[in-house]
């Protein structure tokens, strides 16, 4: 018969490090707001000899956060742990609300810290899992958001583990309190302008108090079952991806591949495929208007949704961001020197930088220019453009960009960079002229780092 005692958090915290293999040498970090959750969870990895960072993260937001900050210090001194205290960044990441702006801030200075393999501990329990499940219900979430919370996953190099998700608060609190130790209340945590408070101080206690004594104990349940679902479905895709691609490119979707399936597993795959592309995945609405792109005779329809664009052009559906994510100003540009920099771009006769690594961002090179090129201008399209092929022939711009899968929605505001006589060398992204001059030239984006790594690769 199962014990209904309620979990020890140490007890708890002990097994979670010996089911994940923790050894000895490898680095922890926790994380430690201060409140009853995460002191119970600093005081769990203290009576259990675990050795670990501490990290606060603050957020700025309440007049005293520089005294909690203070006050965790003293703290983890205490206890003999080392201890940071880390700020937001000044720019929230995009996000659809304040709490979820700081939460992907948070996030990200925490991944900050993180090297290959560590790990950070947080004290999510078994009500904010609840919670999490009501607002993505709400937000019309699909699989991967009603699972609600891994126990762990990648962050930055290393891996964000939650070890109390089987607990409830109060067990933590009761933790806390059974030390005699002490806890900050942040009153963000009962501030109704946020959803998910809303949710912990109204809608969770209505539930019990209507007979769903155990709601989030069923809801975090329900979290449980549909990860479940989520390795399933990852490997249903990686085997169609296969089969569809191989090893090729799969930055395009041949329509005529999924034409057979029912509209259910194009929903599914197309989910899928973008998540893996890095795009913002849409509704259900917007999802089915993009399967049905996958129908016999819709080249050149396109769809839209949060600054994306999905589109069919040689029976391949693509998609891409609205705009080019490095616009580059109209200018007459003489490279003399080696190398230089202006505002939007970098460029060097000589090859990139020792530094340069292909993560900090694309690189474009055009071949064969001669010794006698001086001057390079960099703009838009214009009515009745033409181009020299490589063969010496006219051809029309517009049927290069077509060719090249140019965007429709960049064709009119993407950089195109001409020499002094007139020829098309470049189309950051698309095409890049060759010949059989002495010289080569490199070019960059210069760019911050919200824009790095935006641009997709063509198929």
């Amino acid at each position: 018969m199962a014990s209904s005692a309620p979990p020890d958090p140490k007890g708890v915290l002990a097994r979670k490090l010996q089911d994940w293999g923790i050894s000895r040498e490898q680095r922890v970090f926790l994380a430690c707001s201060g409140g009853a959750d995460s002191m119970a969870l600093l005081w769990a990895a203290y009576h259990l000899g675990q050795a670990v960072e501490v990290l606060h993260v603050d957020h700025g937001w309440h007049p005293d956060s520089p005294r909690w900050a203070r006050q965790i210090l003293l703290l983890s001194k205490k206890l003999g742990y080392p201890a940071r205290i880390l700020s937001l960044p000044s720019a929230l990441t995009s996000g659809e609300g304040p709490e979820d702006r700081a939460r992907r801030g948070r996030y990200a200075v925490l991944a900050a810290q993180l090297g290959p393999g560590d790990l950070v501990l947080t004290a999510h329990h078994q009500d904010d899992q609840a919670e999490t499940v009501l607002l993505q219900l709400l937000r019309g979430a699909g699989l991967d958001g009603l699972a609600a919370m891994p126990e762990r996953r990648p962050l930055g190099r290393g891996i964000l583990a939650r070890p109390f998700l089987e607990c409830t608060h109060q067990d933590l609190l009761d933790y806390v309190q059974s030390l005699h130790g002490s806890w900050l209340e942040d009153p963000a945590n009962t501030d109704l302008r946020f959803a998910r408070s809303r949710i912990r101080t109204q809608i969770l206690p209505a539930l019990r108090d209507l007979g769903w004594r155990a709601s989030s104990q069923s809801l975090a349940q329900s979290a449980r079952q549909l990860a479940d679902l989520l390795p399933v479905q990852e490997q249903w895709y990686q085997d169609q991806a296969n089969k569809i691609w191989g090893g090729a490119d799969r930055s395009s979707v041949p329509c005529s591949a999924l034409q057979d399936w029912c509209a259910a597993e194009q929903r599914v795959f197309l989910r899928q495929w973008l998540r893996e592309r890095g795009f913002a995945r849409p509704d259900w609405a917007g999802l089915e208007r993009i399967r049905q792109l996958l129908t016999p005779g819709r080249a050149g329809r396109l769809q839209s949704w949060e600054g994306n664009v999905a589109w069919v052009q040689g029976g391949r559906l693509s998609v891409w961001r609205s705009n080019f994510p490095w616009p580059i100003a109209e200018c007459t540009w003489c490279a003399s020197a080696p190398a230089g920099r202006t505002a939007d771009f970098s460029w060097s006769w000589e090859g990139p930088p020792a530094r340069w690594q292909n993560e900090d961002g694309p690189i474009w090179v055009v071949a064969g220019l001669g010794e006698g090129v001086s001057s390079f201008h960099w703009r838009r399209r214009r009515p009745g453009d033409f181009y020299q092929n490589a063969q010496g022939q006219h051809r029309p711009l517009k049927k290069l960009l077509l060719e090249r899968g140019v965007p429709p929605c960049w064709r009119q505001t993407i950089p195109l960079l001409w020499d002094e006589a007139g020829h098309l060398l470049l189309i950051p992204g698309f095409y890049e002229a060759s010949g059989k001059g002495p010289r080569q030239l490199w070019i960059w984006p210069v760019s911050s780092e919200e824009n790095r790594n935006r641009l997709p690769v063509p198929g």
